[in-house]
């Protein structure tokens, strides 16, 4: 059924153009056809108009995209359906440099000059290696409003857009490289921002209309694996500002709540957003559970978290744990001293809603940021 569904799918763009991207393609010379192929991605998308697909070959694609057009992207997973080509046709983010402006991310969706709310498809790829999109937010302080910057949407990053992303491998992005300062911030795998307080930290001589979107809005993020993604706060995915639906049905993650049917908020940060894991599943199960912590335990898949059997951090204890008002667990020290050197345990730790830390004292239990 899905390889006809998708077959479906490309037979109703035929009308359109379809433009072809390969690494023994040129962007000289090509003229996007399938016997004279682009050699980056990034051309073909500025050569599209809505409608359009840009079809890209099995390969590694060292870019960082910006799609700003009602297309599709996609491997040639499209066509026949075999997943094959999702692992072979690889987006990889790591050759963005932070001098050459502020988008990291390995994909960027960003609305129209007109501000029109698009949709455009991504399907089909290994995404990898991304470090985020530098945004500019303003707060309020008691001293008057302060702005702060940091790098948001490891792998993905959607800007007041309405996109489908299915059919992807999302895989280590959002962690640190020598090419910035720090580690992408929000959002690890990808980052949603419809904030109106957040800008893309960039030159404003280009201003553009932003798309307002609505509880009726949906995006579609389903059959899509999350794996390894790092960021200071939604590992996977975090939510600013926007208040519709975000299907991430039939997808796999690092950590799944089976008896929830959902995912952490160590993992996800939905925000005012309403979420659907329905049909999702996990590499380890959510622990329900309180959990135990020691300078003597271990960070692996297989421990179990039990007095006898700790954790060795307490970030890898939050990343296992699922918690919730009417049951939330407890993560329980003891004696010794947590800190970077010690345990490799990372600061400020970052505590989510409805969980406990109990130390066996003060005297015993030391959280030292070195």
């Amino acid at each position: 059924m899905e390889r006809i569904v998708i077959f479906s799918i490309f037979c109703s763009i035929l009308s359109a153009t379809t433009w072809h991207i390969s690494t023994t393609g040129s962007d000289e010379t090509g003229d996007g056809s399938a016997g004279n192929p682009f050699a980056k991605i990034q051309h073909g998308i500025d050569t599209s108009v809505d409608g359009d697909t840009v079809l890209v070959a099995d390969g590694v694609y060292y870019e960082n995209l910006s799609i700003d057009r009602e297309i599709t992207l996609a491997s040639h997973f499209i066509i026949d359906g075999n997943i094959s080509h999702r692992d072979a046709t690889i987006i990889d983010g790591s050759n963005y440099d932070e001098d050459s402006g502020p988008f990291g991310s390995c994909v960027l969706f960003r609305p129209p000059e007109n501000g029109d709310a698009i949709s455009p498809k991504l399907t089909g790829f290994t995404i990898q290696h991304g470090l985020g999109t530098r945004v500019r937010e303003t707060i309020e302080t008691p001293d008057g409003d302060e702005t702060i910057t940091y790098f948001m949407g490891g792998g993905l990053m959607i800007w007041h857009t309405l996109p489908e992303i299915t059919y992807n491998y999302i895989r280590d992005n959002g962690s640190e490289s020598d090419t910035r300062a720090g580690s992408t911030r929000r959002g690890g795998a990808a980052g949603l921002n419809t904030d109106d307080n957040v800008e893309f930290d960039e030159d404003r001589s280009e201003p553009y209309d932003r798309t307002v979107l609505t509880r009726d809005d949906e995006i579609i993020f389903s059959n899509n694996i999350f794996e390894n993604n790092d960021s200071e706060t939604g590992n996977t995915f975090e939510s600013i500002g926007y208040v519709g639906d975000i299907d991430f049905s039939d997808s796999f993650f690092d950590v799944f709540s089976t008896e929830y049917e959902d995912v952490s908020e160590y993992w996800v940060v939905e925000g005012d957003a309403n979420t659907d894991f329905t049909g999702g599943s996990g590499e380890v199960e959510a622990i329900t559970q309180g959990v135990w912590v020691s300078p003597d335990g271990v960070d692996e898949s297989i421990s179990t978290g039990t007095e006898e059997d700790p954790f060795k951090t307490i970030d890898y204890a939050f990343s296992r744990i699922y918690a919730t008002a009417d049951n939330p667990p407890t993560i329980n020290f003891t004696e010794g001293t947590f800190s970077p050197s010690t345990t490799g345990e990372n600061f400020p730790i970052m505590v989510i809603s409805n969980v406990n830390l109990v130390g066996e004292g003060e005297e015993d239990t030391i959280l030292d940021a070195d």
